[in-house]
């Protein structure tokens, strides 16, 4: 496989090539789009973020932007490149990384939600996707204005804030009426749809927060809504070995890489943006629950867990350590009334900006940025020794 890998790259590379025609160009990102696979298989993060990168600039230079809405695709090979290399797109954005490409060419302010119901759950899929991209852009907006004027949020990003939020309650009242044609296609239907609901509130509680993105506080009033992510996750992990029997039958191991998004991203952002200590703690449960091994794209289970865990140590302070928590609880157990009563963590505790440098390969460092107290921190995780070190030299950031 790595031999004819090797091929290909040069193939792609050939000095003195003609200039690329359309149909060149969509053979190289189709190649481009199996390359990040590949080394996605290989856990080579660093070389398929730059096969991304690579793609990215080629869709922009080529002006191969395909029709960003969803009920257009399978009508143009251009529409099916533009929409799997945007789903890694989303993904990255997810993880919000350092060497981050902004490609201003998936945003789409003017998108209409179908409505009653969608067609089916990759339809609901791909225009939840565009909302969240529409929110990475509007953040990114508000992060420029704090920037050059922290007093003063623009009414355009007020009212572009106020568009997204529109359409992300007429996408979930399509995404609800559209619950027992989804269920009754298949058990696979079901899983989806319960999975969309936890992007939907995750897309919901970045959008109200979006416009203060110092403002780590205003997470506190999303409390209920973490906890619903929790408890549909808990329905998610208790269903997924059925659901995997299912479609593999019992004796058949399949690998646990899975290209598309599942549930790492909701989990992860729960527990480093939730203060509720048992809340975020099960998120990091549940997500240690699944093993090693599971990966969704370039969401490592293992490394988010990882991450996430040194997030709460380091914003926590063991300062809940002398109440007598008990933290040996089932992952699978819902949340009790008594865990929402220990006293709040100051808000001079809170990390903020959290980013994510991940590995060039398995034996690579995992490299945490954040800031807490105005001041800019780094950490590093070595994959070999399984430790954390604080870098005390952030230059590189």
């Amino acid at each position: 496989m790595l031999r004819h890998y090797s091929k290909a790259i040069g193939q792609l590379v050939r000095p003195g090539q003609p200039p690329k025609s359309k149909s060149s160009i969509r053979v190289t990102l189709v190649t481009c789009i199996v390359f990040i696979y590949l080394e996605l298989l290989r856990k080579r993060y660093g070389a398929a973020q730059t096969h991304l990168d690579n793609g990215l600039k080629l869709l922009k230079e080529n002006q191969i932007n395909g029709n960003v809405e969803p009920h257009q695709y399978g009508e143009s090979t251009d529409d099916s490149i533009v929409e799997a290399i945007f789903r890694m797109y989303v993904q990255d954005q997810l993880l919000v990384q350092p060497s981050q490409l902004p490609f201003s060419s998936f945003v789409a302010t003017e998108i209409d939600i179908p409505t009653p119901t969608f067609k089916s759950p990759l339809q609901a899929r791909r225009y939840l996707h565009l909302l969240l991209n529409e929110i990475f852009h509007l953040t990114k907006q508000a992060k420029q204005q704090v920037i050059s004027n922290p007093a003063a949020t623009t009414l355009e990003l007020v009212d572009h804030q106020r568009r997204i939020r529109s359409k992300l309650a007429s996408w979930h009242e399509s995404h609800r009426a559209s619950k027992a044609s989804f269920c009754h296609r298949s058990i696979l239907g079901g899983f989806i749809f319960e999975t969309l609901c936890i992007y939907h509130i995750m897309a919901t509680i970045m959008t109200h927060t979006c416009l203060s993105p110092s403002s780590e506080w205003l997470y506190s009033s999303h409390t209920n809504s973490f906890v619903t992510m929790i408890m549909i996750a808990i329905y998610l992990r208790k269903h997924a070995p059925k659901l995997a029997e299912k479609l593999h039958g019992q004796t058949t191991e399949k690998s646990k890489t899975v290209v598309d998004m599942g549930w790492i991203p909701p989990l992860y952002y729960t527990a480093v943006k939730c203060r509720i200590h048992r809340v975020r703690l099960q998120a990091i449960k549940l997500l240690e629950s699944t093993g090693e091994n599971h990966q969704e794209g370039i969401w490592d289970s293992a490394i988010a867990a990882c991450v996430a865990r040194k997030v709460m140590d380091l914003e926590e302070r063991n300062f809940y350590g002398d109440l007598g928590i008990d933290d040996d609880f089932a992952f699978d157990s819902a949340p009790r009334e008594r865990d929402f009563l220990l006293p709040a963590l100051p808000e001079e505790y809170h990390i903020r900006d959290v980013q994510v440098a991940l590995p060039g390969d398995r034996m690579g460092k995992v490299v945490l940025f954040f800031c807490q107290e105005e001041k800019e921190c780094s950490w590093e995780y070595d994959m070999v020794s399984n430790c954390w070190t604080e870098r005390r030299d952030i230059t590189d950031k």
